[in-house]
Order: structure tokens, then C-alpha cells, then sequence
């Protein structure tokens, strides 16, 4: 799998799914991106952590560019029954900034269960839509069908008076 890790057994280093997320880190950061994605195809790693340790994968790939090979590990993931950890959907949703991506943030954003996260990855759908002009997608997120705790509908209330705002901005100065 590569020099640190086998540098870690070396040394008697117990190889956790910490040590499993840092190596992938690490070859994400130097630019080894071919041995950052061979780390999940360790024996060593435990089927309960498997899914974490792909989800950092992804997240490390698509932080560092490599948006395609972290689309297909996402797909692998959805494939097996799987869900990508929360963190690694933002991750995706934030470097995912091209023009025509609409359809897959979408299909991300649905993915967000967790009240913060729901709501990130919601700010990040809505500036995505402001910059690219698709303000009736911006407005006509389907809201009101989420249904969580009151704090939440606090939370989706202030959002929705916050692209009402950058709607009539955008309108008024016809940007």
C-alpha cells in the first residue's frame, strides 16, 4: 500500500482507521493521489469503518481537484448501499462549482439529513444557484418538505428570508 504505512508496521504502530484516514490525507497533500486511494483497498481495514474511511477519500480527492475520481468513488459508495458521511457531501457540494452541475448537487443536497449539515450544504446549493442565474431553482428548493425539530424550521425560515433577499438583489440590478 506504500511506504508510510508500511514504515508504520515497521515500528509496531497499531493501524487504526485514524492512521487509515491520515495516510490518505497525507498522500492527498504530496500529490500521491494513485496510493491515497489504495489505502481503502487495505485488508487491514474493518467492513465498519470501510465506508468513513472512503468518505475521507473522497473529501481528499475532490479538496485537491480530483473531482472525477472522487465522483466515482461517491457512485461506488451509493452502489453498495452506502451513504457518504455527511462531511465528504459538503465537500463535494463545495468544490463541485462548474456551470451545469445543478442536477448532482441537488442529488448530493438530498443526501444531508443532519440539521448543520442540511443547512451548509442548502447555503452552498443557493450561492451556486445565484451565481450561475438559476434563481427559480434557488427559490424552489422544496423547502418546506423537510420536516425536523422547530429549531430546524428557525433555521430553513431565516435561509428562506435570506434568498428571498439575494433574489430581489439580483433582480433589482438585473445581474
Amino acid at each position: 500500500m506504500g511506504y508510510y504505512y508500511e514504515e508504520l508496521k515497521h515500528f509496531g504502530v497499531q493501524v487504526t482507521r485514524q492512521i487509515f484516514m491520515a495516510l490518505i490525507n497525507a498522500y492527498a497533500n504530496c500529490g500521491q493521489f494513485e496510493k491515497a486511494k489504495q489505502v481503502v483497498s487495505n485488508k487491514g481495514i474493518p467492513v465498519k469503518n470501510l465506508n468513513e474511511i472512503k468518505s475521507v477519500l473522497v473529501s481528499a480527492l475532490a479538496s485537491h481537484g480530483q473531482m472525477s475520481d472522487a465522483l466515482d468513488i461517491y457512485e461506488e459508495i451509493k452502489q453498495s448501499g452506502s451513504n457518504l458521511e455527511p462531511k465528504a457531501v459538503i465537500s463535494l457540494m463545495e468544490h463541485l462549482q462548474s456551470d451545469g452541475e445543478l442536477s448532482r448537487l441537488l442529488q448530493l443536497f438530498e443526501e444531508l439529513k443532519d440539521v448543520d449539515y442540511w443547512v451548509d450544504g442548502c447555503c452552498r446549493l443557493i450561492l451556486y444557484c445565484v451565481r450561475y442565474k438559476h434563481l427559480s431553482s434557488a427559490v424552489d428548493l422544496h423547502l418546506f418538505q423537510v420536516t425536523f425539530s422547530v429549531s430546524f424550521a428557525l433555521r430553513v425560515s431565516d435561509l428562506i428570508v435570506r434568498v428571498a433577499v439575494l433574489v430581489i438583489l439580483f433582480q433589482t440590478f438585473d445581474m
